[in-house]
């Protein structure tokens, strides 16, 4: 029993004095912060900023991903320039200077904008379309296939420009052969008469505004003479080819194409008419190029071995910027063959019909 009250203490120390002295090592603690607070500008300052941030709330919302340097303006400031503040930015007032002189502020040149390239997208390209040239090298000419096509070929040549047109929504021209009949019928009978002489040189331009059906307006033809006319009778049927190209219709199925200009070249061996139609873009250009350019092709099989063949085999479609171009280029001498041999058609036609109109009264 008495080894249980070996290690026990009757006359103990007392805690107080312990405890008064923490007591007033707290009152000073406390009291020193409390001093601190109100005579310390920055712990006062600290003391509302963590009371401030007691209240943020986190709150998961959607946001725009738009980088801030694709919208904001960026202003860069050359190597020995500096950024001035204006004099009360600070809310001081503005403070003279001791110098002698006074400095002078020099505005910097404005920094250009910065510029923003947009992000290129790869799409995969379709295959290329024959050029016009290509398609035009393509065709036999007449020395290397004197052979005329066969029915087949036609018909099939006549599909393929029926898909065409599907395909590119670019119709095929709807031509009246009526005016170019009668300007050829007037030239052959003024050539018979003597007043009209097949050797002058012709070099003429014009421009005009192209309406919806095909034809030019009137009013905004411009023809300018590159070369003065050898008489009166060349001017009038240069205008008179000017005229043949609005009436006839040729350019109706070019929709879109605004602006017209033309140029008719005759020289010693040839003779060459230039067609170009203005479009609101290159491509709408291209699209119309490479569509003709396939219709061309099949034209010249298909109208093989009649009296205008040698007309698309002379003739030829490019694009040049936002122009499609329609180039005729023949020698004198087929263009001659060619224009009697319509005007022959023509006189053997109208003589069958009116010994059938004459048999039927």
């Amino acid at each position: 029993m008495s080894q249980l009250f070996a290690t026990f203490e009757v006359n103990r120390v007392p805690r107080w004095p312990l405890m008064s002295r923490l007591v007033a090592l707290s009152v000073v603690a406390h009291g020193l912060f409390i001093v601190a607070v109100v005579y310390v500008p920055a712990m006062r300052g600290l003391l509302h900023l963590a009371s401030s941030m007691s209240g943020i709330e986190f709150v998961r919302e959607d946001y725009d991903k738009t980088l801030l340097g694709q919208r904001a303006t960026i202003i860069q400031l050359g190597p020995h320039e500096k950024l001035y503040y204006p004099p009360d930015y600070f809310g001081a007032p503005e403070v003279a200077e001791t110098t002698q002189l006074d400095p002078m502020m020099v505005q910097p040149a404005a920094p250009p904008p910065p510029v923003y390239r947009p992000r290129r997208v790869r799409t995969p390209k379709p295959a290329p379309a024959p050029t016009p040239e290509e398609v035009a090298q393509a065709t036999p000419t007449p020395e290397t296939s004197p052979t005329p096509a066969t029915d087949e070929a036609r018909k099939a040549a006549e599909a393929r420009m029926d898909e065409v047109e599907k395909q590119t929504g670019v119709k095929r021209p709807r031509i009246n052969p009526g005016p170019w009949e009668d300007l050829a019928k007037e030239g052959k009978q003024l050539f018979d008469e003597g007043k009209l002489n097949v050797n002058s040189a012709v070099d003429v331009s014009a421009t005009a505004e192209r309406d919806a059906d095909g034809r030019l307006k009137p009013e905004s033809v411009n023809i300018k003479w590159n070369t003065p006319p050898a008489d009166a009778t060349t001017e009038m049927m240069a205008r008179k080819v000017i005229t043949a190209v609005s009436e006839s219709k040729m350019l109706s199925a070019l929709e879109g194409a605004k602006g017209v200009d033309m140029s008719l070249k005759v020289g010693e061996q040839d003779i060459a008419v230039v067609i170009g139609n203005q479009f609101p873009s290159a491509a709408e250009a291209e699209k119309v190029a490479n569509a003709y350019a396939l219709l061309l092709l099949g034209a010249r099989v298909a109208r093989d071995g009649t009296e205008d063949a040698e007309l698309y085999r002379s003739m030829k479609v490019s694009q040049d910027g936002s122009r499609f171009v329609i180039t005729f280029k023949m020698p004198k001498d087929a263009a001659g063959k060619m224009i009697a041999d319509i005007l022959s058609k023509k006189a053997a036609k109208d003589a069958k019909d009116a010994a059938a109109a004459q048999n039927k009264g």
